[in-house]
């Protein structure tokens, strides 16, 4: 077998080697020093081993906390091309997770400014010191690059733009953190913003294919039909307070798998923020917040509920989509647990 060679340090301007499987040299944009294997094809073509690389952490969230699925989770990625929620060509992951880019990060020099509880929320797309790198057919390879992560890492970069998954996303075909903050945006084949025609708003086109287990055609009528209903029942639970007491049902329909609570007003893409996913929650849909009484404004698509105690007790408020400041429900500070809808 041909010995993969080293990738030396080089300038943000420069470029340097890495061998295809073919054996031919391939020019990878990089800042980076390792022995990255670039190849060309899917995770699975290439047979990828199971229970690693992308495949560790199929169902996205935060960052793996397990030491051994973190190194794991490391050891190759995949890059794919798929139309997701309508959005047309972004590029995923080989679990088929949306892959996304920030704005305040900068391109020329590619430099990440997403660090600390915002990495949480955002976490970057790594590769170790001895990984591979599979890159699919419609992805320009000279495009693809990365730059140090620390503690031996490296963060995947494209047309010089820092790559990252969003903790919000539960499974393939979502692309909750789309238009998170104004900027936050799914990542185009060429590096650019995908969706991104509405002046930075959540672009709400939906593929009929896509909403298959999300929502179908008349969610919206029922949740419309619900809300004021939920209100006024939200209103009545509010003024009761602590009366409001035990586990409850959560008041109609939950029909969101996934929200983002954001610590500031705005839902600000800048502050903290923690995404809370109907994939760790249990089979009625309710799941804690790890971060308890810290939420100032919500992302998501579709109804949820928010109580003030934990196991969804407590009072509660039933919301619909983005809500910009809790405050306006008087349930600022105040969310510690969420029901979601139920896993199928």
């Amino acid at each position: 077998m041909r010995r993969r060679r080293s990738l030396w340090a080089a300038t943000a301007a420069g470029c340097v080697l890495a061998l295809a499987a073919c054996g031919s040299a391939v020019e990878i944009p990089t800042a980076l020093s390792g022995e990255i294997t670039l190849l060309p094809g899917t995770a699975e073509s290439n047979q990828a081993q199971p229970a690693t690389g992308d495949f560790a952490v199929p169902e996205g969230g935060p960052p793996p906390r397990d030491e051994e699925v973190r190194r794991a989770s490391q050891r190759w990625v995949g890059l794919e091309v798929g139309d997701v929620r309508g959005l047309e060509r972004v590029l995923t992951n080989a679990s088929g997770l949306t892959l996304y880019r920030f704005d305040r990060d900068s391109a020329d020099p590619p430099t990440s400014n997403c660090s600390g509880e915002c990495a949480e929320t955002w976490p970057k797309v790594l590769l170790g010191d001895d990984s591979r790198l599979f890159v699919d057919e419609g992805i320009d390879r000279a495009v693809v690059g990365s730059i140090p992560a620390g503690n031996g890492t490296y963060q995947l970069t494209v047309a010089g733009r820092p790559v990252y998954r969003f903790s919000g996303d539960s499974r393939s075909g979502q692309a909750n953190g789309q238009g998170v903050g104004g900027t936050w945006f799914a990542i185009a084949p060429d590096g650019r913003k995908a969706g991104a025609d509405r002046g930075g708003n959540r672009n709400e086109n939906r593929d009929d294919d896509n909403r298959n287990d999300d929502k179908d055609k008349d969610d919206n009528k029922d949740d419309n039909k619900d809300d004021n209903k939920d209100d006024n029942k939200d209103r009545n639970d509010e003024d009761r307070g602590d009366g409001n007491r035990g586990r409850d049902n959560g008041g109609g329909r939950n029909t969101a798998e996934s929200v983002t609570l954001f610590d500031d007003p705005g839902r600000s893409g800048s502050g903290a923020a923690q995404g809370v996913s109907n994939s760790r929650a249990g089979g009625d849909g309710c799941v804690d917040i790890p971060r308890a009484g810290r939420a100032s404004s919500v992302s998501a698509s579709g109804s949820y509920t928010l109580y003030t105690g934990r196991n969804c007790t407590g009072r509660s408020v039933r919301l619909n989509g983005d809500v910009d400041d809790l405050g306006d429900r008087g349930f600022d500070d105040a969310a510690a647990s969420v029901r979601l809808a139920p896993r199928g």
